[in-house]
């Protein structure tokens, strides 16, 4: 992608490799970061990529999310799909040819990238905040009777 386009960005893989990583200059594999790193990695980002088609919760997404990042899924998991399309906080891809669009429109358009990355934002803090999910606990208590 990065040849095809001349985008000038790195790709930065975080964690345990579990492919093999290709050598190049423009690819960075850091392994294993702390949590101060990892703030600091999303803060620098323009967009994060979530590949695993096996999320049940994606947590480094909602950390993208409330950092205002806009993030680009793996369509074939159906929960991150899910909330991309309720926040409009990123897009999916099916296959190669959509991955390479979804880069090309968030890398592109940086004014599409900050609208998404505001509004999975806007998500995170409407579905994931302290008082949302405290307000959800109590609903769900209530009507089971305790």
């Amino acid at each position: 992608f990065l040849e095809e386009t001349g985008t000038d960005v790195d790709l930065v893989l975080a964690g345990k490799s579990v492919v093999q990583v290709p050598d190049h200059p423009r690819i960075r594999h850091v392994g294993f970061i702390t949590e101060e790193e990892k703030v600091a990695a999303l803060r620098q980002c323009r967009l994060l990529v979530m590949p695993s088609p096996y999320e049940s919760l994606s947590v480094i997404t909602l950390e993208a999310w409330k950092l205002g990042v806009p993030v680009l899924v793996n369509a074939r998991c159906k929960v991150l799909t899910g909330q991309c399309l309720r926040s409009n906080g990123g897009l999916f891809y099916r296959g190669y040819a959509e991955f390479a669009e979804g880069l090309r429109l968030l890398l592109g358009q940086p004014a599409l990238a900050e609208a998404l990355g505001r509004q999975g934002r806007d998500y995170v803090e409407r579905e994931y905040s302290w008082e949302a999910i405290d307000a959800k606990m109590d609903d769900l208590l209530s009507r089971t009777g305790y």
